[in-house]
């Protein structure tokens, strides 16, 4: 029986962690500092880059001045992470299946009025009778737009500036490469001074304008980004929270995959 494969952007940390001997808490830290299996070639330490830390003593050192503490209060590993989410798919797809099946079986049971003539109201002469006024129907709060209190606006903004901090340093990431390649002589000063131009008038700017100034509902639309992404994760969002953006993840995930009509 042949092992299912997992996603590319699990089997990529999987083959950096071979790669790197790293363990499961390493990559769980490289993970939560933003970086990529592809920065970790780069920092790997090798024969011709000794003055370079190794790099798990490097990804500890980061972490640790990062967050505080010396390894994640739970690590998981990459397949355990990816069995999770295949897992939380899994469910979500059963509760559609079942909240169809209860609709049908609902529609079912309701007696069949087609043939029946509608009564009829008798009306006096002096008076006429008004039709009575139907019930607006209340909207789906997972689909419309919520008024939230000052207190989950506060959350949401402290979450959605969380975001952006993880966001930028993953950009930097990216741009500590090209001085780790100027550095070692790969490419010379002109080629890093372009780098740095194109990550101020790049990602620097685009998440600047993304996140500086944006309105609730724009910040809410970037979080469930960054949790669809899993930049963010579930454990930070507030209980109350959790059935709008599993809402939202759950329309960018059929985006994705072309379920919605453009």
């Amino acid at each position: 029986m042949t092992k299912k494969k997992l996603p590319p952007k699990y089997q990529e940390w999987i083959d950096a962690r071979k790669a790197h001997k790293l363990s499961h808490a390493q990559i769980a830290m490289a993970r939560e500092l933003g970086m990529t299996p592809k920065s970790l070639r780069k920092l790997n330490s090798g024969r011709h880059h000794t003055w370079k830390l190794p790099l798990p003593q490097y990804l500890a050192e980061c972490y640790e001045k990062r967050f505080g503490k010396t390894r994640p209060d739970e690590v998981l590993t990459i397949e355990q992470i990816a069995a999770k989410k295949k897992k939380r798919e899994l469910e979500r797809k059963a509760q559609k299946q079942a909240k169809k099946a209860e609709l049908a079986e609902t529609s079912e049971a309701q007696p069949q009025l087609e043939d029946q003539e509608p009564e009829k109201i008798p009306i006096e002469k002096t008076e006429v009778a008004s039709k009575p006024s139907k019930p607006k129907a209340s909207p789906d709060p997972r689909y419309h737009p919520i008024l939230y209190t000052k207190a989950e606006k506060r959350k949401l903004h402290h979450l959605g500036g969380l975001l952006y901090t993880r966001n930028l340093d993953a950009a930097l990431g990216r741009l500590r490469e090209s001085f780790e390649a100027w550095h070692d002589g790969d490419i010379d000063g002109f080629e890093l001074s372009e780098d740095i131009h194109h990550f101020y008038t790049g990602p620097s700017r685009e998440l600047y304008k993304r996140f500086a100034h944006a309105s609730t509902s724009c910040i809410e639309n970037e979080i469930a980004r960054g949790l669809y992404e899993e930049v963010l994760p579930w454990e930070e969002i507030p209980e109350e929270m959790v059935p709008r953006f599993e809402a939202l993840v759950e329309g960018l995930r059929r985006w994705d995959e072309e379920e919605i009509p453009f």
